[in-house]
């Protein structure tokens, strides 16, 4: 059965899957069938961990609505029946961004086409989303299974995910980073944020560029063009004006917006990690992100930079991803965007 195929998803299979893997629940012990079936008796449960409750209550959610008759629902009962889910998704590590956005999709009915477009591996995919999503009521079911993934994407982390089809790894990628065509991804001019002119010469890059370097670069965090180009400027400005370079370190920026800031730009060396300047891009999250991911938006914004990269003949098709910690005696871009960066397919244990 294709992965990303909603309509025939096997919901058993996949709450099975979150119980022995989600580190919330793999370690209490599997409740009795007539628990695990019967949504009463697990609320009435005295002994039944929270954790194994919270996925009981998901699970019978999700049914009911895969058997309602009903094509409309009101906005009050459709507010009331998120309600109900939220806190057990929550508690099994769904973000609330994350939860918005698919809530977003369901909301949304100019959203649809844009949803099935992104999921679709195969014709036959396409059509049976089109099938399911036509009413709001079918809408949050498909809402639901798609959280269902997501709590599976938190449990599996970096252990099992180079062992997961690609369909599927697609699908918690979308889920996670968003449904946007890469191609819309907002490039913010050096004009549009105030950028100064150089003040030195700089030397060119060998494009299509073979590496890619990301860093952080430890300000505050922005999520307007205003904001982020205030940053970027107090950026600019210690660059040239503390450490003596002709210009802004990085080729790129990215702040949590989903904004991509252009620095140098696509073919000239920067200055970021010394013996890599040649041959590669420098890309800084905007942002410390030691102990927080950056934005499902900003992340996203990244792959699909790059993903439009390639396909412009920017980047060589097998690039090579790399933390500047890897390549540099810093912490750069951060424990928690490192080990994240590392579950991407162009990353590459390399060691300078």
């Amino acid at each position: 059965m294709p992965a990303t195929c909603l309509n025939n998803f096997d919901i058993t299979l996949l709450f099975s899957l979150i119980r022995d893997l989600h580190p919330k629940t793999s370690d209490v012990p599997e409740p009795k069938s007539d628990v695990w079936n019967n949504l009463q008796a697990a609320r009435s449960s005295p002994d039944l961990p929270r954790q194994i409750l919270d996925l009981i209550e998901i699970k019978f959610y999700r049914n009911s609505l895969a058997h309602s008759k009903s094509v409309n629902i009101t906005d009050s009962d459709y507010e009331l029946m998120w309600q109900s889910i939220t806190i057990s998704v929550l508690n099994l590590g769904v973000t609330t961004e994350q939860l918005d956005s698919v809530k977003n999709i369901t909301i949304d009915p100019e959203k649809e086409q844009e949803y099935i477009t992104q999921l679709k591996n195969q014709e036959q995919e396409e059509q049976n989303l089109k099938e399911g999503l036509h009413t709001r009521i079918r809408r949050v079911e498909h809402a639901v299974t798609v959280i269902v993934v997501l709590v599976v994407a938190a449990s599996m982390g970096m252990v099992l995910r180079d062992k997961l089809p690609k369909s599927i790894l697609g699908l918690i990628d979308m889920l996670q980073f968003g449904f946007s065509d890469p191609s819309t991804v907002q490039i913010v001019s050096r004009r549009e944020w105030g950028a100064r002119e150089a003040s030195g010469p700089m030397s060119p890059l060998l494009i299509p560029v073979k590496y890619v370097i990301i860093a952080h670069t430890v300000s505050g965090l922005c999520e307007s063009v205003e904001a982020c180009s205030g940053i970027l400027r107090g950026i600019q400005q210690r660059h040239m004006a503390d450490r003596g370079w002709s210009d802004i370190a990085y080729n790129y920026h990215i702040a949590d917006d989903g904004r991509v800031y252009e620095g140098r730009g696509p073919s000239i060396a920067g200055s970021h990690t010394k013996g890599w300047n040649l041959n590669s891009w420098g890309i800084a999250f905007m942002g410390d992100f030691s102990y927080r991911l950056p934005s499902p938006r900003a992340l996203w914004a990244l792959k699909a930079f790059l993903k439009n990269s390639v396909e412009n003949g920017f980047l060589e098709e097998n690039y090579v991803l790399l933390g500047h910690c890897q390549v540099a005696p810093f912490a750069s871009p951060g424990d928690t965007l490192y080990r994240e960066l590392k579950t991407w397919d162009h990353w590459q244990d390399i060691h300078a």
